[in-house]
């Protein structure tokens, strides 16, 4: 693993909110079953056609009510400790038709900026064969 040089700006001047999600979905499988796989308690699961209407199974770890910076590094670097020792348990998963990405959502205060992922983050979710979705969103001014 790449030493995390990181400095953190917990008060990201251009972010309103941030925070990601570790999603993994599967048509067949329940995904109580990722939850024993992983060894890991989700943040939510969805069965499909209960609680929403959808077509797969999900299983969701979200960092939404873990970590309070608005420096999506940290909230990288939060799930990256939990998960980067599950290599294997991911891509045996992947091997059996899951699909695995992390959401990243950011809401911007001014409508731009943007976030930021260090050396550290990319290498190490690189390792971990992850890929990235941004959802941004820009601040609405209620006063207008």
């Amino acid at each position: 693993m790449l030493e995390n040089n990181t400095k953190y700006y917990d008060d990201y001047e251009s972010c309103l909110k941030t925070y990601i999600t570790l999603r993994i979905y599967t048509k067949e499988i329940d995904p109580n079953y990722v939850t024993n796989f992983l060894d890991i308690e989700p943040s939510e699961v969805i069965i499909k056609g209960q609680k929403r209407k959808t077509s797969v199974n999900g299983w969701f770890l979200s960092s939404e009510e873990k970590i309070s910076s608005k420096d999506c590094r940290k909230h990288f670097d939060w799930l990256i400790s939990i998960i980067y020792s599950k290599k294997e348990q991911l891509d045996e998963l992947r091997k059996n038709g899951f699909d695995i990405d992390i959401s990243c959502y950011w809401g911007s205060m001014y409508g731009s900026g943007g976030p930021t992922l260090s050396s550290y983050q990319l290498v190490n979710l690189g390792y971990l064969n992850i890929d990235i979705f941004f959802d941004f969103y820009e601040s609405v001014d209620q006063d207008e």
